[in-house]
């Protein structure tokens, strides 16, 4: 169930138990609920199913990023150009391990931008804005080094502005 203010294309999340306790996890939980208490050996591991789920909600968050062809295959850890173009109109099969950890933590980004911002289009504008907490540089030039280590870098910051730990 989606409400007018989720963002159109990222409403699949939505559907996916383990991305909602994951978004409950991130920003906190209201009611105490299990999930935001849940400890990694207490998640299953996704599905296929989801994973899917999740690489087309990445491709409309990307989207949303503005990002280039070659800068979302960049961050999905130089993803072939005929792999993304079939991600791109939905058919995105079953992603590797390498796909869903990077997929992971692109929507937790997303999820402790969303947490931290009210307004969805100030974090997508955060991706490209200049930070002092990367040497003056935006977290999508931390990220286009491809490596999956600086995905998680962006996580770890953001996860620290929200003050998750």
């Amino acid at each position: 169930m989606t409400d007018k203010n989720t963002p159109m294309g990222l409403m699949a999340m939505e559907s996916l138990p383990w991305l909602r306790a994951a978004f409950r996890h991130v920003c906190g939980s209201a009611k105490g609920s299990g999930a935001a208490n849940a400890q990694p050996e207490d998640v299953a591991p996704i599905t296929d199913e989801e994973a899917a789920a999740a690489g087309r909600a990445v491709v409309n968050l990307f989207r949303r990023w503005k990002l280039t062809d070659d800068e979302a295959r960049k961050l999905l850890g130089d993803m072939p150009s005929k792999t993304w173009a079939r991600w791109k109109i939905g058919d995105v099969g079953q992603p590797s391990r390498d796909i869903q950890l990077r997929l992971g933590t692109l929507l937790g980004i997303h999820m402790a931008l969303r947490c931290i911002y009210s307004k969805p289009e100030h974090g997508y504008e955060w991706i490209r804005t200049p930070k002092k907490a990367f040497s003056g540089k935006s977290a999508l030039d931390v990220m286009m080094s491809g490596e999956i280590t600086d995905l998680a870098q962006t996580r770890n910051y953001l996860d620290v502005e929200r003050g998750a730990y």
